[in-house]
């Protein structure tokens, strides 16, 4: 370059050139290259300046409008006598359109879909799922595209009709990190892990990445959700998230949706640092698409990246748990906080129009990483995940409040650009309306597959109940702390809130005693991802027992579908059906159907599975040495679709519990889960034979903090007790009945006569047996929101002959 030539990069992409002539008159002539696919208004400003002249004028401003990848003079200045220059340079990007970004990526876009092509052929009935990742590296000839992940737009949308106001480019690190710096290679952690590493792009997904940031603040934390450690040449990477309640483990490739030519859309890593990105990618390709991550509840994200058990705090709670704080930071639990409100600036231009101009972010997610009590001060030292927008009241970093005594009590640090600040308790409660507690410890673990199913009364055909398949009994050697939990599939993931919404779920933990069962403890049923339930025991033997009315076993898609895409693929929803299939025989939760797993679909379908049959099937579809894979699963389902027919298939799909709207109406799947400071032993054992799931539901009814008992229900005659119960927290109705006779009797309850309900039986009409002093649930019931609900409750009963 000319020596009288200078450049500078203003920001990425931009590039500021100055030639200087030298005469009578000097000239200095400023221009702008952007290799950028934006469009670009250039404001130089030589305000202040003496004795010179702006494009041979006496203006002092220039406004030019640069288009992508070009160069433009800005301004040409002629130095007069004792000249004094000032300059301020200011510019604003906008997307250029999209009909130009089209044109730039149109070679780009061709050579992509080759390599999804090549990819096919390589990858072709290859388990890279179950494969170990030097394996996989061995077996591929060129770089890495997922064929469960593709990159193509439903992987940023979903099933969303949505657009970006970009066209997207799918790049590897080695093409978007050159922006940064040429001469950094990526690497998936670079020196330490901190929480200012993460940057949040244009998702809505504070929540996991407030989440990811308490994470930071111990990077082990971190790193033990990566396989992968190190960076390869193929870009083929292995995360492991906790998700329904067990690890699994989500292979990935490195390519990322960025802007045209440039960086990231979504989070990145300040630096060359890939460990966010692959974090997220791995968590949106978990759920279906980028856009699926967008709003949710951090306590949940914790749960997913930790596995630890973790207590939602509402606003009511928070105003006694001080103390309790306190203690959960001593013991070093990760703790996050969410304000009120409503956050539309995550995927917006951010400006720092905040609540009240204090700095908080309504609807936002924020880590807490110490809570101190310093000279009488309540004060608690908070973290923005953005890595900015701080809070400016009292005890902010400029706060007149801190005091050198105090400073050194807490270990202050005073930057107003880390994202970091301090608040005092009492306005921590004005403005945050909640906490996440997540009880990271060296836990002993217990992780066992659990079902919900629908079976019918052996004594009376009318009479369905939605019971655990079984129950959970365990030894405690020496008093323990033990938490128990049982996890639905997330709403979240693709397909599943339409196809398997959230049942109403809860634990109930007896302690055997000479005596018989002694109810312990027990969760409030509600229709949430997942329930807990945390005990102090003492040494002894004790059984804890799922619990749901089964009211919301009816899925929510009311059309039929073509189960093929007209390209001959599987529709999405089919496509969640079948992960659900497969996850209900996956008994042993080896993401593999062995030969004795597939037996039990083909038993359900009252066929036979022939041994050399399943043998020829492991060499036709995807498949391990040992059983069929997910993927091999579903091409095994195609070709039955392709053979049988549609109606075959549907015919199949009912015995295995679907109706034709691919609704799962007779089972459903979770996991049960135990965290424990000792080693503790579970057996699973046979529910359905028990009168436990009577006896739960009855308990539940006489706690008045989860069931309210809104109406005693007149009979004929006296002798019987029959109460109506409401539980607010899964909008669900129960009747009780209680046999005050000295002798058993039979209670008819005749519901037919109401409107607007959803009952938990086969007909409104239910008979049952009850013994002198028996308390039996008779119904459970919900209104259908459709119609308008009437109750008009008829009840009978009679001595058994």
């Amino acid at each position: 370059m000319n020596a009288n030539i200078t450049q500078k990069e203003i920001s990425p992409g931009i590039i500021l050139l100055k030639h200087i002539q030298p005469g009578p008159e000097m000239i200095y002539i400023f221009k702008v290259q952007l290799n950028r696919l934006n469009c670009m208004e250039f404001i130089a400003d030589f305000t202040g300046s003496e004795n010179i002249l702006v494009d041979g004028q006496n203006k002092m401003k220039t406004i030019t409008i640069i288009n992508p990848f070009e160069t433009k003079q800005v301004a040409q200045l002629t130095m007069k006598q004792d000249w004094k220059l000032k300059t301020k340079f200011k510019f604003s990007l906008k997307t250029a359109d999209k009909s130009v970004q089209a044109e730039y990526l149109k070679e780009d876009q061709l050579q992509l879909k080759l390599e999804i092509q090549d990819q096919m052929k390589q990858l072709y009935r290859y388990p890279f799922q179950l494969k170990e990742v030097p394996e996989i590296l061995r077996h591929l000839k060129s770089p890495f595209v997922d064929p469960e992940f593709l990159p193509v737009d439903s992987s940023i949308f979903g099933d969303e009709e949505a657009e970006l106001d970009t066209l997207i480019q799918w790049r590897r690190p080695s093409a978007f990190f050159q922006l940064k710096d040429a001469n950094k290679r990526p690497e998936i952690f670079f020196d330490k892990i901190e929480p200012n590493d993460i940057k949040q792009g244009a998702l809505g997904n504070c929540w996991f990445l407030s989440a990811l940031s308490s994470l930071a603040e111990r990077p082990a934390l971190v790193k033990r959700l990566f396989v992968t450690m190190i960076t390869n040449s193929l870009g083929v990477y292995r995360i492991k998230i906790c998700k329904n309640g067990e690890w699994v483990y989500i292979t990935i490739d490195d390519l990322f949706p960025c802007y045209p030519l440039g960086a990231p859309i979504f989070s990145a890593a300040h630096g060359n640092e890939l460990w966010v990105l692959l974090l997220e990618k791995a968590y949106a390709k978990l759920h279906g698409s980028y856009f699926a991550l967008r709003e949710g509840l951090s306590g949940e994200a914790m749960v997913d990246l930790t596995g630890c058990p973790t207590v939602v705090y509402g606003y009511s709670e928070l105003q006694q748990m001080w103390q309790q704080l306190l203690q959960y930071d001593q013991e070093g639990y990760l703790i996050n906080a969410f304000t009120e409100g409503n956050d539309t600036q995550s995927e917006g231009q951010r400006k720092e129009s905040s609540t009240d101009n204090i700095g908080l972010i309504p609807g936002h997610a924020y880590s807490i990483l110490q809570v101190k009590e310093a000279k009488g001060n309540k004060l608690l030292n908070i973290r923005n995940p953005w890595g900015n927008f701080e809070w400016k009241g009292a005890w902010s970093d400029t706060s007149p409040l801190w005091t050198q005594e105090i400073q050194n009590i807490v270990n202050f640090v005073n930057d107003s650009n880390d994202g970091q600040f301090w608040m005092c308790w009492k306005d921590f409660l004005t403005y945050f309306k909640g906490v996440n507690i997540c009880k990271v410890r060296n836990w002993e673990e217990v992780r066992i597959k659990g079902k919900f199913i629908k079976v019918t009364d052996i004594n009376d055909n009318n009479i369905d109940v939605v019971l655990s398949k079984w129950y959970y009994s365990f030894v405690i050697p020496k008093s323990t702390k033990v938490i128990m939990g049982i996890h639905q599939e997330d709403e979240r993931i693709r397909g599943v809130k339409l196809l398997r919404p959230y049942l109403d779920i809860g634990l109930t933990l007896f302690k055997q005693t000479e005596k018989g069962l002694e109810l312990l403890a027990q969760t409030i049923t509600k229709q949430d991802r997942q329930v807990q339930l945390e005990c102090d025991l003492n040494p002894g033997v004790y059984i804890v027992v799922p619990r749901t009315s089964g009211l919301y076993l009816y899925g929510e898609n009311n059309s039929i579908i073509n189960l093929l895409n007209n390209d001959g693929s599987i529709h999405p929803l089919l496509y969640s059906t079948l992960s659900d299939i497969f996850r209900k025989f996956d008994m042993l939760l080896l993401r593999e159907l062995s030969f004795i797993e597939f037996k039990g679909i083909y038993d359900c379908l009252e066929k036979q599975l022939d041994p050399e049959y399943f043998k020829q099937m492991l060499t036709k579809y995807t498949s391990t040495e040992k059983g069929i894979t997910f993927t091999g699963f579903v091409e095994f389902f195609i070709d039955q679709i392709k053979q049988l027919g549609v109606e075959t298939i549907y015919r199949w799909l009912e015995k295995l519990g679907y109706d034709k709207n691919l609704n799962s109406i007779k089972s459903r799947c979770f996991i049960f889960t135990a965290h424990s400071s000792i080693e503790i032993s579970v057996t699973v054992r046979d529910a359905i034979t028990t009168d436990l799931n009577n006896r739960v539901h009855v308990f539940a009814t006489t706690f008045p903090d989860q069931y309210h008992q809104i109406e005693n229900i007149k009979t004929e005659r006296e002798g019987i007790r029959v109460i109506q119960c409401y539980n607010r927290h899964s909008d669900t109705f129960c009747i009780i009945a209680i046999n005050d006779q000295t002798y058993p009797i039979e209670c008819f309850l005749d519901l037919t006569l109401c409107k607007g309900l959803i009952v938990s039986t086969k007909t409104s009409k239910v008979l049952k047996r009850l013994d002198s002093g028996q308390m039996e649930t008779m119904i459970h019931f919900k209104q259908n929101r459709i119609q308008k609900l009437k109750l008009a409750i008829q009840v009978k009963w009679q001595p058994v002959q």
